[in-house]
């Protein structure tokens, strides 16, 4: 297959894809339908992985960009990762230049000589001008709110702090005598998770939002790591504390008890011992849940859920996933692996934590997904790694410590294994995960 065709096909396959989670979690009969023209699609085109030779999405390093003289070289251009700032150097470091959007930062001998951001543009240090970025900003977010609204609460974290956030947040809204609440959603994700927890007298509407923008705005207000409120627009609008990582691994040096859970639940002044009922499932979830269990061929308390990715956490190598696949088929389970990067749609948050309540077990990264889904499943395992931000110093140890879901109140442990991966070999800890099964 040539790479034009393949281009071609890779481009079908993601508009099709979009369309296919529609069609897949509306066909309430169970008709085959799609299903077939699914498989002929797929037996066709093939899957994200296949091809990589020709595959569009497997994209060629770039290449850097280098002019040397006499053999020296006295430029240099290069993009630090795939979509990323850019670098240029002339005369080995004499002249440096750093752009990432509107972002530039040129330094000549080292020094900072002049940068641009959102917010200022400085020359040697001195502001010439400042943007007034912040104000831009809620007059954009406001009018998407509209007036209907008085307070309006955003979700700034991850999967992991948003469930905490929002086991807190009927305790929140009432103490800041919130009327008319809105909380903001800046992923499908999250507006799903707040359908399970919430209650009905409290808006939840998805706004796309960038997380590094809500970071910058609210970070600009203070340093303090508390709820910050900012009124603008008519509105109060509050959000959680700023560098949860970076703050919980200064203070457990000092603490052992600190972890995100009661960390989470003082920053936003909500008491932490309290029930923690199950997530809500709607009548039209469990019935989506049954057909892609039927589709699946997924029979209740015979297959074990894999969840191999996470956004905070670093990966493991897919060859561990695969030993397990194999191992579980050889105990009679079948495998099924929840993926969202690439072309890979997965299932909305909803209906995953309903196909792993009828699961054996569920075998996954210690990330958000196993948070959420500690007090939903009959047995789960967890794998900890080192935090992706280096900057926060966090390893796969003290992830394990700051964000074991034993903080979370009456989780039962009893039916919970977690792992550290840098303490243990892959090969040895497939064999102690499939012991269990």
């Amino acid at each position: 297959m040539t790479p034009c065709v393949q281009r071609e096909l890779d481009k079908l396959k993601k508009m099709y894809r979009r369309e296919r989670r529609l069609l897949a979690f509306s066909n309430k009969k169970g008709k085959p339908g799609h299903q077939f023209w699914s498989g002929v699609f797929n037996s066709v085109a093939g899957e994200s992985h296949q091809f990589p030779e020709n595959n569009v999405e497997n994209l060629p390093k770039e290449r850097e960009k280098e002019v040397k003289v006499l053999g020296i070289t006295v430029y240099r251009r290069k993009r630090e990762v795939p979509g990323g700032a850019i670098r240029e150097t002339l005369l080995g470091g004499l002249w440096h230049e750093r752009r990432l959007g509107k972002s530039k930062k040129v330094c000549v001998c080292g020094m900072q000589v002049y940068s641009r951001n959102k917010r200022r543009k400085k020359v040697l240090g001195i502001t010439l001008k400042r943007y007034d970025y912040e104000r831009q900003w809620f007059e954009v977010l406001a009018q998407k709110v509209g007036e209907k609204y008085d307070d309006v609460y955003l979700l700034r974290h991850n999967m992991g702090e948003t469930y905490v956030e929002l086991i807190c947040m009927e305790e929140r809204v009432r103490g800041h005598g919130s009327k008319r609440p809105l909380v903001v959603a800046r992923e499908k994700r999250y507006e799903e998770l707040c359908r399970m927890m919430l209650p009905k007298w409290i808006v939840v509407r998805h706004i796309p939002l960038d997380q590094g923008e809500i970071h910058d705005i609210f970070c600009e207000q203070g340093k303090e790591y508390r709820e910050i409120m900012i009124e603008a627009e008519g509105h109060r609008f509050f959000c959680s504390t700023p560098r949860i990582a970076e703050h919980m691994v200064e203070l457990r040096r000092k603490d052992p008890q600190v972890n995100f859970y009661s960390y989470m639940c003082e920053s936003v002044g909500a008491k932490a011992e309290r029930s923690i009922p199950r997530l809500r499932a709607k009548k039209e979830v469990e019935e989506l849940a049954m057909d892609l269990m039927q589709r699946e061929g997924l029979e209740e308390g015979k297959y074990v859920v894999l969840i191999p990715e996470a956004v905070s956490t670093q990966m493991i190598p897919e060859s561990f996933w695969l030993d397990l696949e194999e191992k579980l088929t050889k105990r009679d389970y079948k495998a099924y692996i929840n993926r969202t990067i690439g072309n890979n749609v997965g299932v909305p948050v909803e209906v995953l934590v309903e196909v792993s309540r009828h699961a054996a077990g569920v075998i996954t990264l210690g990330s958000g997904i196993a948070i959420v889904l500690a007090k939903e499943v009959c047995h789960m395992d967890i794998i900890y790694t080192a935090l992706r931000n280096k900057k926060a110093r966090c390893d796969a140890d003290m992830v394990m410590k700051l964000y074991s879901v034993r903080h979370i109140p009456s989780v039962d442990m009893q039916s919970i294994n977690e792992y550290n991966s840098e303490k243990i070999s892959y090969d040895a800890l497939v064999e102690q995960i499939i012991a269990n099964y």
